[in-house]
């Protein structure tokens, strides 16, 4: 029966990673033809959402900040939250055959999963991909 219910979780967060992107895409590419234009715009539309990350919308003033840290996208607009669902889904299952190789427990793996990525693409995103850097 656990080799049944294994399968499940596999198939279940394949199907979730796969609806993740598609929403990525219709939010990014179709918002006004989707279902998601009946939603909160101001979190749901990207055409207007990525303004949320900033203070009053304004990039000129800087990063919205929580306790002196900037608080992460996926907390500012649809867009970066469902990429961090699809980010998740992502590492889940190297996650579950880390755990299976005696690696740790699958939610540590994941963990470090997630934090490796952040560092990394951060590295790359700011530091990396720019042609000069910005000074906000």
């Amino acid at each position: 029966m656990k080799n049944l219910k294994n399968k499940l979780y596999i198939i279940i967060s394949f199907i979730l990673l796969i609806a993740s992107d598609a929403m990525m895409d219709k939010l990014r590419f179709h918002f006004s033809k989707s279902i998601f234009q009946s939603w909160d715009p101001q979190f749901w539309n990207p055409a207007i959402s990525w303004r949320n990350k900033y203070i009053d919308g304004d990039p000129a003033k800087g990063r919205k900040k929580l306790w002196g840290i900037q608080i992460p996208v996926i907390f500012t607009d649809g867009w970066h939250a469902i990429k961090a669902v699809k980010i998740f889904l992502i590492i889940l299952p190297y996650a579950w055959l880390m755990e299976y190789f005696g690696w740790g427990q699958w939610w540590y793996n994941q963990l470090i999963g997630i934090v490796g990525w952040s560092i990394i693409f951060e590295y790359l995103f700011a530091d990396v991909f720019v042609k000069e850097k910005e000074t906000i």
